[in-house]
């Protein structure tokens, strides 16, 4: 029977040799990758790169969203006490621009859900130049599908 010493030392023996057979396993393995042509550090930083830029358009597009809502809120007032007029058109242009601008550079799936949404501000464009009482309806449906897209975003 082997001591609780000597089998401490055993143990501690066969750790530093397994860490030291993993190393050069990590070694052969960065080696072997570089190899195929490709240099392993040159493809990380160029990864890490592409996750921060779109870590930032992201970000920029949860602004908007958040700036655009804030801005829905102002003209669903407008629309409520009927003092819908030019500056009203004017902001809702400006918050369509600022979406266009954050969503500008994103990839086609989620370009397509601004799309949606940017049809749906301009059919409220349309409306509140023309009057019409479906303005509230439309404009409630651009909110709900901000607040919508901000949820699937923050999960």
């Amino acid at each position: 029977m082997v001591d609780r010493e000597t089998q401490r030392n055993l143990n501690t023996g066969v750790s530093w040799l397994a860490l030291i057979i993993a190393v050069i396993a990590l070694f052969f393995a960065t080696a072997a990758f570089n190899r195929s042509g490709e240099d392993i550090q040159a493809v990380f930083q160029q990864e890490s790169r592409r996750t921060v830029r779109e870590a930032q358009e992201t970000a920029g597009q949860i602004e908007a969203r958040a700036r655009a809502e804030a801005s829905l809120r102002e003209i669903r007032e407008d629309i409520e006490t009927g003092t819908v007029g030019d500056q009203t058109t004017a902001q809702l242009e400006d918050v369509r621009e600022d979406l266009e601008n954050a969503y500008a550079e994103a990839d086609s799936e989620v370009k397509a859900g601004w799309q949606d949404l940017d049809n749906n501000l301009s059919q409220l464009e349309t409306q509140l130049r023309q009057n019409t009482a479906s303005a509230l309806a439309t404009l409630e449906q651009a909110l709900a599908s901000l607040r919508q897209d901000t949820l699937t975003e923050n999960r």
